[in-house]
């Protein structure tokens, strides 16, 4: 029984340090970001890129078959939708462009 009393002092003493530890660090690292704008940009890159790879390490959760009946198989699931608004807004944006300067040289 002295044991637990005695592993349960000595974890909060570690924890109490690691916490304390931890808000040095955060510390730090608030003042060291407040140096400059490209320091700034840095620090968020450094942490995009760390949480990118953490993300793209995680397991797959698993799922079962494909969604089309097989790996490569025929899937009814229409693509147009898309790239129709795709490209009919591309139309419209060059054809109002191509207006306005066909206006500007008539003037």
């Amino acid at each position: 029984m002295q044991y637990a009393k005695v592993f349960a002092s000595i974890y909060e003493i570690v924890s109490q340090y690691i916490n304390q530890m931890m808000w040095d660090f955060l510390t730090f690292i608030y003042l060291y970001i407040q140096r400059s704008k490209e320091m700034k940009i840095k620090i968020l890159l450094v942490l995009f890129l760390t949480l990118s790879a953490v993300a793209f390490a995680l397991p797959d959760p698993g799922g079962g078959e494909f969604p089309c009946g097989g790996e490569f198989g025929p899937c009814p699931i229409p693509i147009d939708g898309g790239v129709g608004i795709l490209l009919a807004s591309g139309i419209a944006l060059g054809g109002a462009k191509w207006l306005k300067e066909k206006r500007n040289q008539q003037q």
